[in-house]
């Protein structure tokens, strides 16, 4: 979005912001991101945060911060685009 004019950056935070709507519905998104992923990240990996070895620790912390992150991604581009709809009058 380098160079853009500001109308043309709002619409494309829009669109990203209805293709994530678009994919958080489908079907095989919520079985491999979301269940798949994010859901296994999350919770099978804690588990492995009580091991004593340090090694296996610190995969499962590493796991789970790229779940969150995933996560945070997904919230930052719902946020920008319920921010552009607002600036440009859409509902």
């Amino acid at each position: 979005m380098i160079n853009q004019n500001p109308a043309d950056e709002l619409k494309d935070q829009i669109e990203l912001g209805n293709a994530l709507a678009r994919l958080e519905v489908n079907p095989d998104f919520q079985r491999v991101i979301f269940n798949g992923f994010i859901h296994t990240q999350l919770l099978v990996e804690s588990m492995y945060l009580m091991s004593t070895e340090p090694a296996t620790r610190n995969e499962a912390l590493e796991r789970i911060q790229a779940a969150n992150y995933l996560r945070d991604y997904f919230s930052k581009v719902k946020n920008i685009a319920d921010g552009s709809r607002d600036e440009v009058g859409e509902e």
